[in-house]
């Protein structure tokens, strides 16, 4: 929780960010044309939480289309439907892990239902274009952004290096590891950046209900558990997790760079040029 509590050190910083031009009201309803993209750019995977195989769906989309797009339009009115927040959940094995044994080596890979992730790219592809439109993400985050990879974080990092190396100065690399870091997401927390950050209203009150209260099942082989709540942290494999997660990191350099001590550290080494949150 040592993220959260640095985060909420700094809120009353970025509580002016948001300008009067700067407002997400309301999530603009969706298209059948739109709808119809989406569904056949998504991936063709199935969730035992859907009432029929998303092959089949896709095959008789035409059939299908207008009301899965009244069903959309009518979560964007009324909030997110109880049905579209539970997920199953099947522990996937880490790349690289080497204890099998350990709950630790073990990924919780959310299983979604498809209409609920297709809902989740209908305000995903919104609340992207707001963050692009006033440049909410600063140019340091390269995780979960377009045009932006590890790749380029890396690059970026060894071109900061070796220019400090040239001029004869010290660079200095502070890595943060964030174990299950989407799992520690304070919802509250969060609320409250995005209302900061200008998204408010019938949008702030979607992305409420949509964190609140999900529900879930974690099921190995022929085992299933019991239903359980959270109330903390965004699902692995949703759509809106990632985005939600770099939203919640936008923040960070600025909470770094506010810090007495890291402060000072970055005025007394020149070699010191950012502080990525990828």
């Amino acid at each position: 929780m040592i993220l959260s509590i640095l985060l909420c050190l700094n809120k009353h910083e970025f509580a002016c960010l948001a300008s009067p031009d700067q407002k997400l009201f309301v999530f603009d309803l969706a298209s059948e044309k739109e709808v119809s993209k989406l569904i056949m750019q998504s991936p063709n995977t199935s969730c035992e939480l859907d009432p029929i195989p998303t092959w089949l769906g896709r095959t008789h989309l035409k059939s299908l289309l207008k009301v899965i797009t009244v069903i959309i339009n009518k979560s964007l009115d009324d909030g997110m439907p109880k049905s579209f927040k539970n997920s199953i959940i099947r522990p996937t094995l880490k790349k690289g892990a080497a204890d099998k044994n350990s709950l630790q080596s073990y990924r919780p890979v959310a299983n979604l239902s498809f209409v609920s992730k297709v809902t989740e790219r209908v305000v995903s592809k919104r609340l992207k274009k707001f963050c692009e439109i006033h440049h909410i993400f600063d140019s340091s985050q390269h995780a979960y952004r377009r045009g932006h990879s590890c790749e380029a974080a890396l690059l970026t990092v060894h071109e900061a290096a070796v220019t400090a190396i040239d001029r004869g100065e010290v660079m200095l690399l502070v890595l943060l590891d964030l174990t299950a870091a989407f799992d520690v997401i304070d919802h509250k927390l969060l609320l409250v950046r995005l209302e900061y950050l200008g998204i408010t209203d019938r949008a702030h009150k979607w992305l409420q209900e949509y964190l609140a209260n999900r529900s879930h099942v974690v099921k190995c082989h022929e085992f299933s558990s019991a239903l359980e709540y959270t109330n903390i942290g965004v699902p692995q494999c949703s759509v809106l997790g990632p985005l939600l997660f770099a939203i919640f990191m936008t923040d960070l350099r600025g909470v770094f760079e506010k810090h007495p001590r890291i402060r000072d550290l970055c005025r007394r080494h020149a070699g010191v040029r950012y502080l990525s949150a990828s």
